[in-house]
């Protein structure tokens, strides 16, 4: 059985264009790993935060 505790620390909450999402680091960097979320989870940048702790990711269309 899977450790709840290592699940629930995995879990990243997203601000995108507003919207707030739940997610894990698994879905963002295994799923599509040549993605730009990807690269953005992958450890070697530094994220922007809102004031909820969510990441944010700003969306200009």
């Amino acid at each position: 059985m899977k450790n709840l505790q290592s699940d629930l620390s995995s879990v990243v909450r997203l601000n995108i264009g507003g919207k707030k999402f739940c997610t894990t680091t698994d879905t963002l960097t295994q799923r599509e790993p040549d993605s730009m979320l990807a690269a953005m989870f992958s450890g070697r940048h530094t994220l922007c935060q809102d004031s909820d702790k969510a990441i944010a990711i700003c969306c200009y269309y």
